[in-house]
């Protein structure tokens, strides 16, 4: 339907010229005629083009307030501010010696488009980050850099990680685990300045803490996901969706003629349109689901 819409707005408004009348001798009647089609076609041509130009800076506009835009502008904005100190000649040091950019990295990983993140997943994220460095410089110091030591380390603590990543609703607090684990333990093993261990871990694990705060409080401040507002605007298009295919359900397998039998391409069609509704229906259970982590307020 948006399709079909948009192809009738976008056509030019074309207006039939005048008939030639019986009477007027046939040259000046075309030439009369010629004259204002002309003058038509041309301010048409002008309209249409000035309205393809408004409908281009409309679209644009559109598309610059999706999800998609604020998303990447709250990353680049986000991604930038914290990479400041790495040009810096005074901060540069240590931002490399200390591998500061870990934080950058975790904000790209630990930021989403569409959910902003609860006190619970805060906690949670922060609680693997620490556990994953404290797992990884223990690894290291109890071995001296054995790999077999470090091995058996790692399999203890990345079987509940991999398990939380691939199974539990949560699975970023588990992808954070794991790699705050690796960073530190693989860390201390190719780090040149012969650092001690437990300056390897704090500093990575502060730069994981101060990347997952990053990520989290900016989903809060800028843009924040209403699970509640995607409802609404879930439950309405639903309807609508459901008033067209009732229509075509009913004009295809009632109201049809013997004729016009539905066909096994129509049937298959009808199948593929059930699953797309019922995956529709799964998503709003879904932000059903997520309005109990939100706060009820009068105005909604």
């Amino acid at each position: 339907l948006e399709r079909t819409l948009g192809d009738l707005q976008s056509r030019p408004f074309v207006p039939s010229g005048r008939k030639d009348e019986a009477s007027a001798p046939q040259g000046t009647s075309t030439q009369r005629s010629a004259q204002p089609n002309a003058k038509v076609m041309s301010k048409t041509s002008k309209t249409s083009d000035q309205k393809t130009m408004r409908q281009q800076v409309w679209e644009l506009s559109l598309r610059m307030q999706g999800f998609e835009a604020r998303f990447a502008f709250k990353v680049v904005l986000v991604t930038t501010l914290l990479s400041v100190p790495a040009w810096l000649e005074q901060s540069r040091e240590w931002w490399n010696d200390s591998e500061i950019w870990w934080t950058v990295v975790t904000v790209w990983l630990m930021t989403h488009p569409r959910v902003s993140g609860t006190f619970q997943d805060l906690a949670t994220r922060l609680l693997c980050v620490a556990l994953g460095a404290i797992w990884g410089g223990l690894a290291f110091a109890a071995g001296d850099g054995n790999p077999y030591v470090m091995a058996v380390f790692a399999a203890v603590f990345m079987i509940p990680m991999m398990h939380r990543y691939t199974q539990s609703a949560h699975p970023r607090s588990g992808l954070i685990g794991c790699i705050s684990f690796t960073v530190v333990s693989l860390g201390a093993v190719t780090d040149e300045n012969r650092h001690p261990i437990s300056t390897i871990a704090w500093t990575r694990g502060l730069a994981f803490a101060v990347g997952i705060l990053a990520s989290i409080l900016t989903n809060w401040v800028m843009w924040p996901f209403v699970a509640r507002h995607e409802l609404k605007k879930s439950l309405a298009t639903m309807m609508l969706h459901l008033a067209i295919l009732y229509r075509s359900v009913t004009s295809k397998y009632i109201y049809y003629n013997e004729e016009q039998a539905p066909s096994a391409e129509d049937i298959e069609r009808s199948e593929m349109l059930e699953g797309r509704l019922r995956e529709g229906f799964v998503r709003i259970r879904q932000l059903l689901e997520l309005t109990r982590h939100e706060i009820v307020s009068n105005c909604t």
